[in-house]
């Protein structure tokens, strides 16, 4: 990944503490991305995303049931900097994948892949981060 000097930072939604901190810690490893912070209410996706400004948003698809998904992502797309939106689903499952698409969020991984697909799904989006950052 050639991202020039700028980290791409990474906001991690998900109400379940442990998958937070493994995920958390598999990004932190990754070269070029930052953890700048987890949020593990739905309601404070919006109000971190805000005063943080990050790049990638990792949302569980759950943060999307407790409002309208559709709704949730749209706010955050939104924002003046708005961020790129990962959605994890539990499952495999292609009306998971569907849905993220209908709704606008640039991506959906499964909990079960998270370490193979990720990566690749943030290097694609990294690209339009470090733009976002150099406009």
């Amino acid at each position: 990944m050639n991202i020039d000097t700028h980290t791409v930072t990474v906001l991690i939604a998900d109400q379940n503490t442990a998958f937070c901190a493994a995920a958390s810690r598999f990004i932190a490893q990754l070269p070029g991305y930052d953890v700048i912070s987890r949020s593990v209410a739905p309601g404070d996706v919006m109000a971190v995303s805000e005063i943080y400004k990050p790049d990638i948003v990792l949302m569980d698809f759950a943060f999307c049931s407790a409002f309208s998904s559709l709704d949730l992502v749209r706010r955050l797309k939104r924002l003046m900097d708005a961020p790129q939106v990962i959605l994890v689903a539990p499952v495999d499952d292609p009306a998971y994948s569907e849905h993220s698409e209908r709704i606008g969020a640039d991506g959906c991984v499964t909990r079960d892949m998270l370490e193979w697909a990720l990566p690749t799904l943030m290097d694609k989006l990294s690209a339009y981060c470090v733009r976002r950052h150099h406009a």
